[in-house]
């Protein structure tokens, strides 16, 4: 019996012996099991540093979701430039989102007066006749009369006077519709009134700024005009 145990043993260790001279398989190495390995091992230390620094995590969590964010809205504002942005109008939608923008500028750029709010402009229908630098000769008729006043769009500081010229002159000699409120300036020894202007319903003074040839003046002496121009755009936002 103990004859037949030691044979066992010895075929036992003989076996274990041959095993160990057979190669281990091993997996070819692919970008496929590299990449497996590599993010495996990532995540497992990205897991144990959330553990042991929690806060700092979530604040990176918190990183991550803006950008998210930004990274589709920056997707749907292209999108919606293209024809596929328009059948889904999502045009609209960023015209929307644009006008309440330019309703917070302007709002922010100095509320009126409550005496000023009651204060009404002089209105007239008139033209521009002449451009000179970043002021405009404008004339209308009061009591019959031809009346000539030197003009400044109101609430925008021009930065770009040529561009300004440029702008101008599309109104030219056109009907328009200004509102003269206060003299803003001097030239020559003539008042330079701050006037908003209007053609087909829209204040015109914010083109200026739209297009990028002015800015808005902050606390200017006319800023129940502010009110104006955040109004137009808080309206067009909610119209669309």
């Amino acid at each position: 019996m103990s004859d037949f145990s030691s044979q066992i043993e010895d075929l036992s260790s003989k076996l274990d012996k041959l095993l160990s001279q057979v190669p281990a398989e091993k997996e070819p190495v692919t970008f496929k099991s590299i990449f497996r390995l590599s993010t495996f091992g990532f995540f497992e230390e990205y897991a144990q540093w959330k553990y042991e620094h929690p806060y700092i995590s979530r604040f990176v969590t918190f990183l991550r979701f803006i950008f998210i964010i930004f990274m589709l809205s920056a997707f749907m504002w292209w999108l919606a430039g293209t024809a596929a942005g328009r059948v889904l109008s999502l045009d609209g939608v960023r015209d929307r989102f644009v006008f309440g923008y330019y309703s917070i500028v302007w709002a922010s750029k100095g509320m009126p007066s409550i005496n000023s709010l009651h204060t009404p402009p002089e209105r007239f229908a008139g033209t521009v006749e002449k451009i000179v630098g970043d002021i405009l000769v404008v004339s209308y008729y009061k009591d019959g009369k031809s009346v000539r006043r030197l003009a400044r769009p109101a609430n925008v500081i021009v930065t770009d006077k040529k561009a300004f010229e440029g702008w101008a002159k599309q109104y030219l000699l056109k009907g328009i519709t200004i509102d003269f409120y206060i003299p803003i300036d001097k030239a020559s020894g003539y008042d330079v009134w701050g006037v908003v202007m209007w053609s087909k319903r829209v204040p015109v003074n914010v083109q200026l700024v739209e297009q990028g040839i002015g800015y808005p003046e902050k606390n200017p002496d006319t800023q129940v005009v502010n009110s104006v121009f955040s109004q137009y755009y808080y309206k067009r936002a909610r119209s669309g």
